[in-house]
C-alpha cells in the first residue's frame, strides 16, 4: 500500500512544559502503531516564528481513511485533549496534504532519532503544473540517487498553496555534507534558477527532529 495522504498536528508547548508534552505524545504515537495507524512524532528545531512545536504526522491510504481514522479516533485515549489543556500554549494546528514521492520505507536504515529538512515552495499564480513538474523531478532524482526524499502538495489548512520537500539525515553532518555538495551540483543550480520564476516568495526552510518514526513495513 502506498500513502497518498499525510495529516499534520502541531502542538505548541506551552513554557516549561516542553518535556511533559514529549511524553505525553510520544504516548499518544506509540497507542496509533499498536491500531495499525502509521504516525511519527516530529520536534521542529528551527522552523520559524512560531517556535520549536512538536507535530504528530499520520498517514492515510485514502481520504475515507482519512475519515474512519478520526472517527475511530474518538474512542482512543478519551481524555487525551483534557491531558494537554495544561501542557500547550494555543491550540493546535491541523493540515492535510497529498503525497506525490515518497521514498521507500522499507529501505530506510536511519535510526530515531534523525533529521528532517523541509523546503516549503509557495507557488506563483498560474505556475502550479510548472513548479510541480520541478519538484517532482527532483525528488525522483533524489530517490533514484539513494538521498530519501518524499514531496507533497497541500490541500487544507494552508494560508497558501504550498509544495514541501523533505529529506532525510541520519546527522547534522550529513546534512551539511548535502548542502556543500549542492552548492556544486549542476542539477540543484538548474533547478533553483528554474524556482525564480515559478515560485511567489523566496522558500521556506525548517528543521526537525523525527523522536518517534513511523514504523516500517
Amino acid at each position: 500500500e502506498t500513502d497518498m495522504y499525510a495529516q499534520r498536528i502541531k502542538f505548541f508547548p506551552a513554557a516549561g512544559k516542553q518535556a511533559e508534552l514529549r511524553s505525553v505524545l510520544e504516548e499518544r504515537v506509540h497507542g496509533f502503531h499498536d491500531t495499525g495507524a502509521r504516525a511519527s512524532l516530529a520536534l521542529g528545531i528551527a522552523s520559524g516564528w512560531q517556535g520549536n512545536a512538536f507535530s504528530i504526522n499520520i498517514f492515510h491510504n485514502t481520504l475515507a481513511d482519512f475519515q474512519d481514522f478520526r472517527l475511530n479516533n474518538r474512542e482512543r485515549q478519551p481524555n487525551f485533549q483534557d491531558r494537554l489543556s495544561d501542557l500547550v500554549a494555543s491550540p493546535t494546528d491541523v493540515t492535510l496534504s497529498e503525497i506525490l514521492a515518497r521514498p521507500d520505507i522499507a529501505k530506510l536504515e536511519l535510526k530515531a532519532p534523525y533529521f528532517w529538512h523541509r523546503a516549503t515552495l509557495h507557488r506563483k499564480l498560474g505556475k502550479g503544473p510548472e513548479l510541480k513538474a520541478l519538484v517532482e523531478d527532483r525528488a525522483t532524482k533524489l530517490n533514484e540517487s539513494g538521498r530519501p526524499a518524499m514531496l507533497s502538495e497541500s490541500i487544507y489548512g494552508y494560508e497558501t498553496p504550498v509544495f514541501e520537500l523533505g529529506t532525510v539525515f541520519q546527522d547534522l553532518a550529513s546534512l551539511e555534507e548535502s548542502r556543500n555538495n549542492n552548492r556544486k551540483d549542476p542539477d540543484y543550480i538548474a533547478m533553483a534558477a528554474k524556482l525564480q520564476d515559478l515560485v511567489a516568495r523566496p522558500a521556506q526552510f525548517s528543521l526537525l527532529e523525527i523522536l518517534v518514526p513511523t514504523p516500517r513495513p
